[in-house]
């Protein structure tokens, strides 16, 4: 293994969110219609690594997902 000096770090990977965690404020919601399970899993993962809290509850045909801090 060769260790090299002066490699310029590139850019992470990641891409476009699919849903709009990091444009939400504290007391905004989203209703979700598809993909329930999916949307919580992202709301999860996404406040894990960034600090932040949802919760969700099931409103009619979907699920509405909050940001709470």
């Amino acid at each position: 293994m060769k260790i090299e000096k002066n490699v310029e770090k590139t850019e992470p990977r990641g891409g476009k969110l699919k849903y709009p965690w990091d444009q939400m404020e504290v007391g905004d919601s989203i209703l979700i219609t598809e993909n329930i399970h999916a949307a919580r899993c992202a709301a999860v993962n996404y406040g894990r690594y960034h600090g932040k809290k949802f919760s969700t509850r099931k409103s009619g045909s979907g699920l509405r997902i909050w940001r709470d801090a």
